[in-house]
């Protein structure tokens, strides 16, 4: 039961990891083109980084080091590393938010031609915003695996 669940964290911990090296990766882009958004950026970089450390955290931890509370509200993931993999959770949140905030101001300054591509990013917002949700689901409830996936509501 205890290697599945570790399984099961390993694999939403990568890919969210993956999701905030894709968010690093357009983020720097943008900072490169327009320096006003290198604070946007740096806030990418640093939540990646706190996603990154907690993989790690995760990959050299000892098995024993974990114990999980199967009450009535299912298995609660608890361990040195939940609360990062919480703040890493809450910074991916926080970088989603201000890039679409930034990214729509940047696109309604072009006027009308701007709109189609505003409401492409809040359709992406939407789609990070499922995708966080399910993170927190999963992280409550210790059910992350290779076969569930997040729902758009």
């Amino acid at each position: 039961m205890e290697d599945a669940s570790r399984e099961k964290r390993r694999i939403m911990l990568g890919e969210l990891l993956e999701h905030m090296e894709g968010a690093q990766e357009v983020a720097s882009g943008v900072a490169q083109e327009h320096p006003e958004y290198a604070e946007m950026a740096e806030a990418v970089r640093s939540a990646a980084d706190m996603v990154s450390m907690a993989c790690e955290l995760e990959a050299y931890s000892e098995p024993e080091s974990y114990s999980y509370d199967g009450g009535e509200g299912g298995e609660q993931m608890q361990g040195p590393w939940a609360g990062e993999v919480a703040q890493g959770i809450d910074g991916y949140e926080q970088m989603v938010n201000t890039f679409t905030e930034q990214a729509k101001t940047f696109w309604r300054s072009w006027g009308p031609v701007g709109e189609p591509m505003v409401m492409g990013i809040e359709a992406w917002a939407q789609m990070q915003h499922a995708y966080i949700k399910w993170l927190r689901q999963t992280l409550e409830a210790g059910e992350a695996g290779p076969n569930s996936a997040p729902t758009l509501e």
